[in-house]
């Protein structure tokens, strides 16, 4: 475990010479820097948190005439954020300028055929658009923008270490990027389902409630849950891991968040809390869709780490059906 400041202050020459570049003034604040953190993992996170900063100086903080138009400073403001929360790290990059144009995502996204309309999305699944492998809302190529690579790099990289990213925005004010990142790479703490006889495991910071699956829930396999009056796209883990057996009378259902959405899963049984040491996939399994890594349970048997992101993903429609 290593405190964060020396490696963030690094990214300071990112934000000078990128602001240099595009003739802006930008003020670069750091916060937390005695926050600690596993080596290896913060070691990965350079590279997102370069392109992060660089980011916000091109598209987050707006011109200087822009800025004193809106009766800002001419200098804009870049913030680099850590703490802890539990047993996770909040890393944050907010800045004050211009914030993310939602009109313009869904236009943009809308030409690439990625939705057709943006009515039932929220803030946070229309700014999920961005983090779209080849997504930019840039008219012109230049130097450091334009391509559409980057954020779906930096999405990836996030989820690599089993974290998420929040998206905060407010047009005209400024964009917050909140990485939720685990202490350590090495371990975490699990929540163990039963499905069919089969233990698998959920990262325990991504679970935010466990219900009962209502029966029509069981016998659709997948729609959308109604959690005290509020759409949540569901699934059976049954279903989306093709797992065969009979589905018992009572099914839970575990409630987990990523990225600002929320998905359910029905299990069988719900097993708790445990301690997961974190064994990476045979290259052979790499390809499978909805597993991250694996661990050995205490019993000796091998359980699978479930994908939240890739299966929040997949959840993007339903049928209808209730819970209390």
């Amino acid at each position: 475990m290593v405190p964060v400041g020396p490696a963030f202050n690094q990214l300071s020459r990112v934000v000078r010479d990128t602001a240099a570049q595009l003739d802006k003034e930008v003020n670069f604040v750091l916060e937390g820097e005695e926050v600690e953190i596993d080596t290896a993992m913060l070691e990965l996170l350079r590279d997102p948190l370069a392109h992060l900063v660089r980011n916000a100086v091109d598209h987050g903080i707006d011109p200087v005439s822009e800025r004193l138009e809106r009766g800002k400073p001419a200098a804009g403001t870049i913030t680099l954020r850590s703490h802890r929360q539990g047993d996770q790290v909040i890393v944050e990059v907010i800045d004050d300028g211009r914030g993310l144009d939602r009109k313009r995502i869904v236009e943009s996204a809308i030409e690439r055929g990625l939705i057709a309309s943006a009515d039932h999305l929220s803030d946070a699944a229309v700014w999920a658009l961005i983090f779209t492998p080849g997504f930019s809302t840039s008219a012109q190529v230049t130097n450091i923008s334009g391509r559409g690579v980057g954020m779906d790099v930096v999405h990836r990289n996030v989820e690599a270490l089993r974290g998420s990213i929040e998206i905060v925005a407010e047009a005209g004010r400024g964009t917050s990027m909140r990485l939720i990142l685990p202490l350590s790479i090495a371990a975490i703490e699990g929540f163990g389902v039963d499905v069919a006889g089969q233990t698998f495991i959920l990262p325990a910071n991504a679970v935010t409630e466990c219900v009962d699956a209502p029966a029509d829930c069981a016998r659709r396999g997948a729609g959308v849950l109604q959690l005290r009056g509020q759409p949540v796209p569901y699934i059976g883990l049954r279903e989306a891991f093709a797992i065969g057996g009979a589905i018992p009378e009572r099914q839970s259902v575990v409630v987990v968040s990523h990225g600002g959405r929320r998905a359910a899963f029905a299990v069988d049984e719900i097993l708790g809390v445990q301690q997961a040491v974190i064994k990476p996939l045979d290259p052979l399994l790499r390809p499978v869709r909805g597993f991250s890594a694996s661990t050995i349970l205490a019993d000796g048997r091998v359980a699978l780490i479930v994908d939240i992101p890739a299966l929040v993903t997949q959840l993007e429609r339903g049928n209808p059906c209730s819970a209390g």
